[in-house]
């Protein structure tokens, strides 16, 4: 059985960052899931899965701005 990425997509504007995780710099990004994703599923296989739930506004705007993991 895969692992399972799962996490809520606001509608707030955000600023990019970069977030620190276990001694560990993320790229630039608005997203704490990008960010997570980059530090905690860099090894991940084609089993594993990525599951958002986006609000009811907005999503469609945040899931544009995304990049490609």
């Amino acid at each position: 059985m895969g692992r399972v990425f799962m996490s809520f997509l606001g509608t707030t504007g955000y600023v990019p960052v970069h977030y620190q995780l276990r001694g560990k710099t993320s790229g630039l990004t608005p997203f704490v899931q990008e960010a997570l994703v980059e530090l905690l599923c860099s090894d991940w296989e084609e089993e594993d899965r990525l599951i958002f739930f986006p609000y009811r506004r907005g999503p469609e705007e945040k899931l544009g701005r995304r990049r490609q993991f």
